[in-house]
This record gives C-alpha cells, structure tokens and sequence, in this order.
C-alpha cells in the first residue's frame, strides 16, 4: 500500500512567513506496484523495489524535517531501447500558491540516459520543462534534489509531474541493468491564496474575445495582467487591470481581446501583489467568433497520422510541425492534407499552417502510442 503524508512547510524561506502551508509526500511505501493515479509507458522498465533503500538525506521542505524513507522507491532502467515516461497523479492545487516540488534520487554509475522533468498544469494535455536532465548530477548515494518552485501550478486544480528519458541500452529489464531511483516526492504549496477567484471565462464576442472574472476577496492585490499564448506555454501580456487592493467584498473583471489570432487562443491571469509576487490562474482556451470550424484536424489523439481540413476557399501551402519546446520537428509543404506522426514520440505538438491566401492557422495536436 502506497503512504502519503500530509506536512506543514517550513515556510520562513520559501514562503511568507504568516501564512499556513501543507505538503503532499509520495514515499512508495511497501507498494510493489506504481501507486494509485501515477502511471508509466513502459512497465518493463519502471517498477517499485527495495534493491536500494534511500538513506542519507532529509526532506528540507517539512517542519520538523524527515529523514529519507529507506524501504521501497520507484526505479527507472535503462534497459530495451525505448522511449519511457513516468507520470505522477494529479495534484488538487487549487487555492494554493508559492508551489514546489522536490524528491531524493540516486543513479548507477553506469546509467547515461538524459531524464528530462517537466509539469502539466491542465491535466496532461501540455507539458513544460521544469529540468532538461534530473539525473546528471545524481550519483550512487542518495541526494535530496529540490525544492524546485513552480509558480504556473498555482492555483491549478489538476497538476501532473512527468518523467522522461530514452534507453539506450537494448539489453533485457530482467536483474541489474543500470537505473535511476526516485522516492520522497513531495509537492508543497502555500495555503494562504492572496486572491480567491470565484470563476474565469472566455467568451466569443464579434468584437473579439472577451475575458470576465469575480473574486470574493482580495488580500494586497495591486493587479490582474492578461496573457495570451498560441501554445499554452509562451504568453506574452496582452493588458492589464487594476486589483482592488486588500477588499472581502466580490468585485467582477472583464478585459476584451480585440486582436485574437486564427485558431486556438489561450488565456490565463497573471496576479501581482504591492510586494511583486505573484501566481496564475487556470488557462481558458477559445476560439475567435467565425473560426470555430475553421480548421479540423483529425482523428485528435492520433497514432500514425491525422488529416487537415480547411475552408472549402483555403488550400495548404506550406506548414511545420512543432512540440512544446517550439522546436520544429516536420516541415511540409502544398500537395497534402495529411501529416505522419508515426516516428514521433508520444505527447502534445502544435500544427501550424498556412494557405495559399496567406492566412495561418494552429491546432494543437496529441500523439499516442
């Protein structure tokens, strides 16, 4: 059975000093199987064992700080040359703000896979990286790596952490192949949310998008900025609102988006305190009023291939394939209206293309295996 304990955080470092935090610790326990809600894509190569108990280190973000938990943790292999990812459960973060993330690790001297770490803040559609490689530093005694803020988990009602690596050794999973071990993941958070926001939308209006919000209290809060992206992980700020400062009565927001681009945009708020810190709500995604079929890409998850297709008026002239790194993985030009995704990676990427009338468009698209 999987152990979670709840912490109170040390907080006169990480966060302010008169608020009340807590903390959620993933320890293993004496499970010999993943626990409930976290997942992986290749069970050869992730298993749960006591082949080396974690020891050495203490949890810096729990007041009174714990030793490391011994006993069972999660091994990562590198063994039958394939793509693995590790994915946790989803994490309730709502109300909850100054997030971070830590956990002890170890690795074998002879394991030289690159394990990237990344976080999803809308429940495992999109990705961002929080580490390009958690394991180069490890070594074979265990370490306490952390805590690593993630302030866009902030205030986010489903919050998944991912590991991710290729093997490269085309070996058997079966004895000792080379690993990297993981236990004591901990994600800890700030109870006190200087604003409590009561909804966020975005709707299509013929003039644009527009964006309303209500709080039911404010504590300090000097403003609202509103931030656009095209692919859910670049915003830029788009306008901004003056807060109401310090005020327990509900107060209603809009903003008008007067500028929305061809395809999916997507918005979030961006709070800001007198004291310069700040969190983010959810993200709201919505197309412009006259595009909502503008463009359908299909099927979406796709596994070998998907289709495009666009106005009966519009015809491809040129487009590019891109994952959440903004890094170009396909290009492709006139002539077809289908893309192979057969050699990609499975995960999140953005379709981005153009007519030969010049107009662009962009969907978000989903590999599986």
């Amino acid at each position: 059975m999987k152990k979670i304990y709840l912490f109170v955080l040390f907080l006169s470092v990480f966060f302010k000093a008169a608020s009340q935090g807590g903390g959620i610790l993933q320890t293993f326990g004496a499970a010999s199987a993943l626990p409930t809600g976290w997942s992986t894509t290749a069970t050869s190569n992730v298993v749960v064992e006591n082949a080396s108990s974690s020891t050495g280190y203490t949890i810096p973000t729990t007041n009174p700080t714990v030793s490391a938990s011994g006993t069972n943790n999660l091994s990562m292999k590198n063994c039958g040359n394939t793509t693995v990812s590790v994915t946790t459960a989803a994490f309730d973060l709502t109300g909850k703000s100054n997030v971070i993330v830590g956990f002890g690790r170890r690795r074998t001297s002879a394991f030289n896979a690159t394990v990237s770490f990344s976080v999803s803040v809308d429940g495992g559609s999109t990705f961002s990286t929080l580490s390009s490689d958690v394991s180069s530093a490890a070594n074979t005694t265990w370490g306490f790596l952390g805590p690593i803020s993630v302030p866009t988990a902030a205030n986010q009602a489903s919050v998944i952490f991912r590991f991710d690596y290729t093997a490269t050794n085309s070996g058997l999973c079966t004895g000792s192949p080379a690993n990297f071990r993981i236990d004591d993941f901990i994600v800890g958070w700030n109870d006190v949310f200087p604003v409590k926001l009561t909804f966020f939308k975005a709707e299509a209006r013929s003039e644009g998008i527009e964006l309303s919000w209500q709080t039911s209290e404010e504590i300090s809060n000097q403003r609202f900025d509103i931030e656009r992206s095209l692919d859910a992980k670049s915003f830029e700020k788009i306008g901004a609102i003056e807060g109401k400062g310090t005020i327990s009565i509900a107060q209603h927001y809009s903003f008008l988006d007067s500028s929305p681009v061809q395809g999916l945009n997507y918005y979030r708020l961006k709070q800001v305190d007198f004291d310069g810190k700040y969190s983010y709500s959810v993200i709201r995604d919505i197309r412009a009023k006259g595009q909502e079929y503008s463009i359908r890409v299909y099927p979406n998850p796709a596994t070998n291939e998907v289709k495009i297709e666009l106005p009966q008026e519009e015809e491809i002239s040129n487009g590019e394939l891109l994952d959440l790194t903004g890094r170009i993985v396909k290009r492709y030009a006139a002539g077809s209206d289908k893309v192979s995704i057969i050699d990609l990676r499975p995960g999140v990427y953005i379709l981005k293309i153009k007519t030969q009338t010049g107009t662009n468009y962009q969907q978000r698209i989903i590999k599986i295996n």
